[in-house]
């Protein structure tokens, strides 16, 4: 076996030529990895399938979001590491998730308007 599969102490993962800055990194493509799979699997659970309207909406107010909080770290810049990286992206993916719904609510809203209007419910 695999000096990374047996569950063996650090040494070893040190005599295998990988060093510290490598397992950062490989840690790190792990949990961004991870991150987008839960994203996806929590997006496909809860909203299915995307409409193009909704997928536009998204990376326009997912960009101005990401700036916006770029520009707030300059205040936290002493404070920045681990936890601050986790509760960033537990923020983003929040905001996601309540633009998608904000966006399903509209887009149901104006369906049942469309409906009423055509039904003869509602007379102008």
């Amino acid at each position: 076996m695999g000096p990374c599969l047996h569950g063996g102490d650090i040494d070893t993962l040190f005599r295998t030529g990988l060093t510290r800055v490598h397992i950062l990194q490989i840690l790190t493509n792990f949990g961004i990895f991870m991150t987008l799979l839960i994203g996806t699997i929590v997006q496909k659970v809860f909203y299915g399938p995307l409409r193009p309207t909704e997928v536009e909406h998204l990376y326009e107010k997912a960009w101005y979001a990401v700036t916006e909080t770029c520009l707030a770290m300059t205040i936290f810049r002493d404070e920045f590491g681990g936890a601050f990286i986790v509760m960033f992206t537990t923020l983003l993916f929040l905001k996601c998730f309540h633009w998608l719904g904000s966006d399903r609510v509209d887009f149901v809203r104006a369906v049942l308007i469309v409906l009423a209007l055509l039904s003869g419910v509602i007379r102008e």
